[in-house]
């Protein structure tokens, strides 16, 4: 599914909202990913936090922590993301006394950029201590055997998970970015503007990647993105917003020419 529209429409927001990193003001968002039984991930506990496990959000400014080895970014990816720390996590959760609310609340922290993850622990009257408590860094001897295979999916070498994130050039950090991203083995993957600032060749490469998930893995990605080529060529459907309204769902090809005929002159 591509996300297209104008500038400021509130794509981000609405796939923030899905992914679970704020909550609607009223209404539900429910997810049926094992069976008929649908999830609503805007309650908070464990139900969500083993639904939103199965779904990956990569943000505009990829938010790779600074200076941060690349193999340690996925370590700390499956620390939160990885079904053994899931079940980890609760169990050690039910020893603390900690509850489900604030395990998944300290959960959806993992999906956002060390700039927030502080305001958020103060809101929360909690510590990053408890974070590592409930969500350690599994050894590299633990996860390399998920991780290298991933990262070669994506044309990345070994060495790159030895080098720090501010090393990256643009397109080594959204093939990163990505990599990350699928290392738990997502169903649904949200992506928002990812392809903004690399060259054709890349966002192509990424784009043939990123159809052959779909098609392996049956993943359901869900993309927002200014590059008209890259979400046409990418999504099966394209939900066109304009002023905070759903204008059409329907065919690429037909949504992206009507917000192109729509955009004329503005």
């Amino acid at each position: 599914m591509g996300i297209i529209g104008p500038s400021g429409v509130g794509k981000t927001v609405f796939l923030q909202l899905l992914a679970g990193l704020d909550l609607p003001k009223e209404g539900e968002i429910c997810y049926f990913l094992s069976g008929e039984k649908g999830v609503n991930i805007c309650q908070l506990g464990m139900e969500s936090v083993l639904v939103r496990r199965q779904i990956a959000y990569v943000r505009q400014e990829l938010a790779l922590t600074y200076n941060a080895l690349v193999k340690d970014l996925a370590a700390a990816t499956l620390g939160i993301k990885g079904e053994p720390a899931i079940a980890a996590a609760r169990k050690r959760a039910k020893e603390l006394g900690i509850r489900e609310q604030i395990v998944d609340a300290i959960h959806r922290l993992g999906d956002l950029p060390d700039s927030e993850v502080n305001e958020k622990l103060e809101k929360l009257g909690l510590t990053k201590e408890v974070i590592r408590d409930l969500f350690p860094i599994p050894p590299w001897s633990a996860i390399r055997e998920i991780v290298i295979p991933t990262f070669e999916e994506f044309g990345l070498s070994r060495e790159i998970l030895e080098r720090r994130s501010q090393e990256l050039s643009g397109g080594e950090k959204v093939r990163v970015a990505l990599a990350l991203a699928l290392l738990s083995g997502p169903k649904v993957l949200i992506l928002d503007e990812v392809g903004g600032d690399i060259d054709p060749l890349t966002l192509r490469n990424i784009r043939n990647f990123l159809v052959s998930v779909n098609n392996q893995f049956n993943t359901t990605i869900i993309a927002a993105s200014h590059q008209l080529n890259f979400i046409e060529e990418l999504s099966h459907r394209i939900l066109y917003l304009k002023e905070g309204q759903i204008v059409k769902i329907g065919a690429p090809k037909e949504v992206c020419q009507l917000y192109l005929d729509e955009s004329k002159g503005i």
